[in-house]
């Protein structure tokens, strides 16, 4: 069976998504997929997941190519060839997957009735959106519904990475000190939107805390070269691909970190993880009990964000940023010592 899945969406989107097209390969009897995502989404899939192929988008773009009929024509006809007899939705699609789907004339259209898109209208099949739950269980109800066993659970699906990641990596590591049995931290002290960062700052101050006390050397991860890390003689590491990443996360004693896609790679790798949260809610924790912690501020507002809504900046006139400003240095850091204890 050729089954079709979108999921254009962002780092961590894709990672906790994982688990459903892991369940849809092992649960469908002779079950190709093809995958629409984004350059970065194909970097998570591809090695964990059997895929048949993938259609690569910029995220941009997509979501904006159901306004501009050439490019939508185009892809179309990319999918007429396939012949597929099901298309399958993550909760969180933008409307550009519905009406190429459509108009391919795939007849099994299966997706959430949480009307998200605007387009989802042209599913015709719906599941049942139970807006309570994890965002990796409310993916894995595809799973369910399509083979009829309800009782399957999602399985912690880890990102695959390679020999030549490792080598990387455990290079720029010898070069900080960091040998290959080493204990370290890796802080990400970055996400995609800046009123879920906690500051700056206080990671800084955070490592030198546990660096001096619990001798333990920190590793910064970030896209970008920083200069405040060489200003404050931190250690850190940028430009790795998301397999390189992967791989140094896996190695880590203990991931801290916003909620981002780097905390969703530190889940599925099985990386203790402490996340300071503040506006994000609980449905976009890690899903993996056991291994992940959280230090969040008890105020009204908190989560701000919620299932299908993404405020895209802090709205508390009051106290801006008040959900990450009531997060102490001192707080987290015996949040890391509790951990520490445990592992």
């Amino acid at each position: 069976m050729n089954i079709l899945v979108s999921k254009v969406n962002f780092l961590g989107d894709a990672v906790v998504f994982l688990p459903t097209l892991y369940g849809l390969v092992e649960n469908i009897k002779d079950c190709n997929l093809y995958v629409i995502t984004t350059p970065i989404g194909k970097e998570v899939i591809e090695g964990a997941i059997p895929v048949e192929d993938f259609f690569i988008y910029d995220y941009t773009d997509f979501r904006k190519m159901w306004k501009n009929p050439v490019k939508l024509y185009k892809f179309v006809s990319y999918l007429k060839e396939k012949n597929f007899e099901m298309a399958c939705f993550s909760y969180d699609e933008p409307s550009t997957s519905y009406l190429a789907v459509y108009l391919a004339g795939i007849k099994r259209r299966i997706g959430f009735d949480n009307n998200i898109a605007k387009l989802n209208f042209l599913l015709n099949e719906r599941i049942k959106f139970e807006f309570h739950k994890n965002v990796v269980d409310i993916n894995f109800d595809l799973v369910r519904y399509i083979t009829g066993k309800y009782e399957i659970k999602p399985q912690r699906v880890p990102i695959k990475y390679y020999e030549k990641d490792k080598e990387k990596v455990n290079s720029v590591l010898q070069k900080f000190g960091i040998l290959e049995n080493d204990k370290f931290v890796v802080i990400h002290p970055f996400a995609k939107f800046h009123y879920k960062e906690w500051f700056l700052a206080r990671y800084i101050a955070l490592a030198e805390l546990i660096e001096r006390k619990i001798h333990l050397p920190v590793i910064f991860i970030t896209e970008k070269p920083q200069d405040i890390f060489n200003k404050n003689g931190k250690r850190s590491i940028s430009g790795l691909t998301i397999k390189e990443l992967a791989y140094l996360i896996s190695r880590a004693v203990l991931f801290i970190g916003n909620n981002s896609g780097p905390m969703n790679i530190a889940g599925v790798m099985g990386t203790p993880t402490l996340i300071i949260q503040g506006p994000s809610p609980p449905q976009w924790s890690i899903y993996w009990d056991g291994m992940h912690y959280k230090v969040t501020a008890q105020l009204p507002c908190v989560p701000c964000e919620r299932i299908g809504y993404v405020p895209m900046q802090c709205y508390n006139e009051f106290y801006p940023l008040g959900c990450m400003k009531e997060i102490s240095v001192e707080i987290v850091f015996a949040k890391v010592c509790e951990i520490l204890q445990k592992l």
